[in-house]
């Protein structure tokens, strides 16, 4: 018992420790002790669902928040020590929303909990921003974060909810969330960006008939399909996006793109009989190159 509070002690001091120096933002940004201190925190809470309760109870989440805040628009200068420092923070939430350890008895409580504590504290926001709207951000800060868009979101009804109603964007340029994610999927040149914003809808449609059902309702052609020459318009519904790229071929140039949008409507039909009659119904009207089976 003694041993045991001994170790409770000495994980609170570190992890108070931690906060104390990552809550000073403003001063240790730019500072190697930052990172340091990030990679503590995650080994102290890696596959740790005790010590990431600890984490909550102790100090909350709001200190990890405030790392991930930045200015909206191509002013804020992404130096290669603020890279890392978001990067580590980002890194942090994946932890926390992974739980504990597979198999231990209590991990899904554990994400769960995790999942509804970040998203009270609009971390959907702040993800999207660095994932989505931050295209000048280096990729792999842009993969990092929406890798945890998709795990924030997986299993979640509220936050489920909460991404299918985002906009992101200024005006007069302002698009539902799923709509800029596809984009990414359509036109990235990066392999690695593509995989990670392709998640966001694995997880979004896993188990969510709902919203499965919400982008397959959007699927039909656009007025202005018959004129494009190249990629879907920005202005176009997600449905329509998707169902351009997934016509498109190598006589355009698009092949790729009619791949990567294959794997979203995958995602989109999965396990779902009514997508599924749906997207084979258009495939019989529409003569999409595709086979689908039930």
């Amino acid at each position: 018992m003694q041993r045991k509070f001994k170790k409770l002690l000495y994980l609170r001091v570190h992890l108070r420790s931690c906060l104390a120096l990552l809550g000073r933002r403003d001063f240790l940004m730019e500072a190697s002790l930052f990172r340091d201190c990030l990679e503590l925190l995650n080994n102290l809470i890696r596959n740790n669902a005790s010590n990431q309760m600890l984490l909550k109870e102790t100090m909350g989440f709001d200190p990890l928040i405030s790392i991930l805040k930045i200015r909206r628009g191509s002013a804020f200068n992404f130096t290669q020590q603020k890279t890392v420092n978001l990067l580590g923070a980002l890194h942090t939430v994946e932890l926390l929303l992974m739980g504990g350890p597979p198999g231990e008895t209590g991990k899904d409580t554990s994400k769960i909990t995790n999942q509804t504590a970040l998203a009270q504290r609009n971390i959907l926001d702040h993800l999207l921003l660095l994932g989505v709207e931050s295209q000048w951000a280096p990729v792999a800060l842009r993969c990092t974060a929406l890798r945890c868009i998709g795990s924030l979101v997986l299993r979640n009804p509220q936050n489920l909810d909460s991404l299918a109603s985002k906009q992101v964007g200024e005006e007069p340029h302002v698009q539902p969330a799923l709509n800029a994610i596809l984009a990414i999927i359509l036109r990235t040149s990066v392999a690695q960006e593509f995989v990670a914003a392709d998640y966001v809808f694995k997880c979004f449609c896993e188990t969510n008939p709902n919203g499965q059902a919400l982008l397959a309702s959007t699927i039909a052609p656009h007025p202005s399909q018959g004129t494009a020459t190249h990629g879907a318009s920005s202005d176009m519904p997600f449905g329509s996006a998707l169902l351009q790229a997934l016509v498109s071929s190598d006589v355009n140039g698009d092949m790729e793109a009619c791949c990567r949008a294959s794997s979203v409507l995958t995602h989109i039909i999965k396990d779902n009989l009514q997508c599924k009659d749906r997207v084979c119904s258009l495939a019989t009207f529409h003569c999409l190159n595709f086979t689908c089976t039930k």
